[in-house]
């Protein structure tokens, strides 16, 4: 998943060697949804690259764990499915939105304000 190595330099590599912190739960259910309501419908797949770029990692079946957090959200109306493996986002009221804003500031996925 990492590009390869540069050939300018000993000391350069990829910025994913970085340490990554692993989502679960809660954690993983707000950052997909604020995901969702920033940047608008994402595939299972799209998610999973946009954990990856920010740092994170899901534990077990990566799609599995994306899609089983995103489902819990559906109940509550904040994520909508789409079509297979593609959702977007649905409503939020402010109270989870506020709380789903301040987990992924204490993540540094910086949402941005419109």
């Amino acid at each position: 998943m990492c590009p390869p190595f540069s050939d300018n330099g000993l000391d350069v590599g990829p910025v994913c060697d970085g340490p990554v912190m692993q989502l679960r739960g809660i954690e993983l259910r707000y950052v997909l949804t604020m995901h969702l309501s920033l940047h608008g419908p994402a595939s299972i797949a799209e998610l999973a690259d946009a954990l990856a770029w920010h740092g994170f990692t899901v534990g077990g079946r990566e799609s599995k764990s994306i899609s089983d957090a995103l489902r819990w959200e559906m109940g509550y109306g904040r994520v909508r499915r789409l079509g297979r493996g593609r959702y977007g986002p649905g409503g939020m009221p402010r109270a989870p939105s506020t709380g789903s804003t301040n987990v992924c500031w204490r993540y540094a996925i910086k949402p941005v304000v419109a």
